[in-house]
């Protein structure tokens, strides 16, 4: 057998030597035009929705008139080169530019991308491909939601922390235009969850706090269709539920601290009624709910979808079971005490709701001396005072509670209306601190179709410093709502 194997080898050999004798080198060698790709850096980072600017240095090995085709592609620093290089077409790949010049605006997600360079030689097929690493960053950390209405059409924009406006920033990354007008748009940021709830008269839309890409609507979140009508999403301060109010229903999913959300429930059961657009969350195993029907605030607890009431002759300066006045506004207060304005035929009141005692109804009394409180339509709460201010057509008052009375802080001209009135402030439900809050107050009026957002900065007395605004942004539709867009939370 060895000696088979021998002389098979032997005869290989022998072939070819024989072939390489015979051959003549009769072959036609020509150079071939290769490019040389020079760029200033080999690392890049750029804020999303900012512009990504490259040039390269092109230096050809055979100077001529060949044509070249480009390409810019960036792809997750995840996804293999033979995916990238391949599959140009893959959902993980995105095509900045074919131009030679990259000039593009980058709408990618936060996170590390290879950049690549690929330069075609038309007449040979022959390619040029470079690879460096893009580094997108988020722009969306902080700041405040803009909800307002185009055409019958919701947008929402973004006023960053650090002043800069983005206008329209989700229709842009997710090439994507909303359906219905806009009703409400909530930030829900906690250790494990980074999210905007936003609501149109025709659905839901759920979208990463970081980047803005929508994740999820009415058919990833719900079992059956819901109707929405003043809608309200918060979650509760353990961070084990979400809530959403609508339609005076209150429905609930896990938070991603207590395990995987699926679609919320069916709207609670249990008491009937309808439900205040709030959510009072304490130290107590509950979350507080208030019911405009029957004028009683109610409970369920943590995980629970049952609502119940509380006892009756339940001790406190109020009865919780039977309050017996119409709730038009809620807001967190001093000392994580709530402050309630609630109203009936005699006139307005003022109700302090401690949802961290077992006896929550903590004060109560009528509202006196504050000019157009029966004209008012949007409160606004103080965390470090007991204040609480008011809007009134054009006007913003601030109500000291311990005074028991209002005072009028700011007139707009007679042309423009306010929507709507926040202060900067922590969420019952974080831990983010920060020496600036319940010092400034954020104001949204409309004259007519047109928006404009004001910051009047606040002084140790809660008035408005120098009597005036700090910023104004314009450009908006008719401004539905604002709401804070927390800071993540480690």
């Amino acid at each position: 057998m060895k000696n088979v194997l021998k002389t098979i080898f032997f005869l290989s050999i022998l072939f070819v030597v024989v072939s390489c004798a015979k051959d003549q080198g009769n072959y036609d060698y020509s150079k071939v035009n290769r490019v040389q790709v020079d760029v200033k850096d080999t690392v890049y980072t750029v804020q999303q929705l900012d512009e990504i600017n490259v040039k390269p240095t092109l230096v050809e090995t055979l100077p001529g008139n060949d044509e070249y085709t480009y390409s810019w592609i960036a792809y997750p620093t995840t996804v293999s080169i033979g995916e990238a290089f391949f599959g140009e077409a893959s959902s993980a790949v995105t095509v900045l530019s074919t131009a030679k010049d990259l000039k593009a605006v980058v709408t990618l997600s936060p996170k590390d991308y290879y950049l690549q360079y690929t330069v075609t030689n038309k007449a040979n097929g022959v390619k040029t491909i470079k690879r460096y690493l893009m580094k997108v960053v988020g722009a969306f950390y902080e700041g405040w939601l803009v909800l307002h209405n185009k055409a019958n059409t919701a947008k929402l924009s973004f006023i960053r922390r650090d002043n800069e406006l983005f206008m329209d920033p989700v229709e842009q990354i997710n090439k994507l235009e909303f359906k219905g007008k806009g009703l409400g748009v909530y930030s829900s940021v906690i250790t494990a969850m980074s999210q905007i709830n936003m609501y149109t008269d025709q659905g839901t839309y759920q979208f990463n706090a970081d980047d803005f890409t929508l994740e999820k609507q009415d058919a990833d979140l719900y079992h059956s269709k819901i109707s929405y009508v003043n809608p309200f999403h918060s979650v509760n301060h353990i961070n084990t539920d979400q809530y959403l109010i609508s339609d005076g229903k209150v429905y609930a999913t896990i938070a991603p601290n207590f395990g995987v959300p699926g679609k919320y429930s069916a709207s609670f059961s249990g008491e009937p009624g309808y439900i205040f657009p709030f959510l009072f969350c304490g130290d107590m195993y509950y979350m507080s709910y208030y019911d405009n029907k029957n004028m009683r605030f109610l409970l369920a607890d943590f995980n629970s979808r049952y609502l119940v009431p509380f006892s009756n002759g339940l001790a406190g300066s109020y009865e919780v079971a039977n309050v017996g006045k119409t709730m038009i506004a809620a807001d967190l207060g001093y000392d994580n005490v709530y402050y309630a304005v609630m109203k009936d035929a005699n006139g307005f009141y003022c109700y302090l709701y401690n949802p961290n005692s077992p006896f929550p109804a903590e004060q109560s009394q009528k509202i006196a001396q504050s000019p157009d409180i029966e004209n008012a339509t949007a409160f606004a709460a103080s965390s470090m005072l007991q204040h609480m201010y008011y809007v009134a057509g054009n006007k913003i008052y601030l109500y000291d509670i311990a005074a028991n009375s209002s005072r009028k802080l700011y007139e707009f001209p007679s042309s423009k209306s306010i929507k709507d009135i926040k202060m900067l402030k922590g969420k019952r439900w974080s831990t983010n601190v920060d020496l600036t809050y319940n010092k400034q107050l954020v104001v949204a009026t409309n004259e007519g179709q047109a928006g404009e957002v004001y910051y009047f900065d606040l002084s140790p007395t809660g008035d408005i410093v120098k009597n005036t605004y700090s910023k104004v942004y314009k450009g908006f539709g008719e401004i539905v709502q604002l709401n804070y867009r927390n800071p993540n939370q480690d």
